[in-house]
């Protein structure tokens, strides 16, 4: 799947309640939006995996995309459907407004080996965003579906 165009990532951020953290357990084909603070503006990376940066870049100069592969060394030339990815938006004009968007299966992902995301406290309520209607992730779901070229949302409750 192609990263999401800056219309999207607007719309996403204009629609959403912000979570303050990731959830203790994330899912897979998942955007999460969240709106951090100065004590915790690395929360997004507390997700208990161990990830590896391949690429980054600027998206017209109003958000930084990040991309990162969660996956075993022996496994970096599997096919994109067959390891966990993750794509972190970050706002230019408010570096802790942030879009993560995990892309497969978690059961892919590599454990992380430290306890980050055990000591970070959720001070708000959240809204998660899923791309499959089948994964129930709070009371309030905005579901995306995706094809190559167009992002769209519908509200559930």
């Amino acid at each position: 799947m192609n990263r999401l165009k800056c219309e999207d990532i607007f719309s996403i951020i204009d629609k959403n309640e912000k979570l303050s953290k990731l959830p203790d357990s994330i899912l897979g084909n998942t955007i999460y939006c969240l709106k951090l603070n100065a004590d915790s503006k690395n929360a997004w990376k507390a997700d208990k995996l161990k990830w590896d940066q391949y690429s980054t870049a600027d998206m017209k100069g109003k958000f930084t995309c990040r991309y990162y592969s969660s996956a075993q060394k022996s496994a970096t030339k599997l096919e994109s459907d067959q390891k966990l990815t993750k794509k972190v938006y970050t706002l230019e004009t408010d570096p802790l407004t942030i879009i993560v968007q995990y892309l497969g299966d978690v059961k892919l992902g590599v454990p992380s080996n430290h306890r980050r995301a055990g000591h970070m406290a959720r001070t708000s309520t959240s809204d998660i965003l899923t791309m499959d209607s089948s994964e129930p992730s709070s009371s309030m779901t905005t579901v995306i579906s995706l094809d190559e070229n167009e992002v769209t949302t519908a509200q559930h409750s």
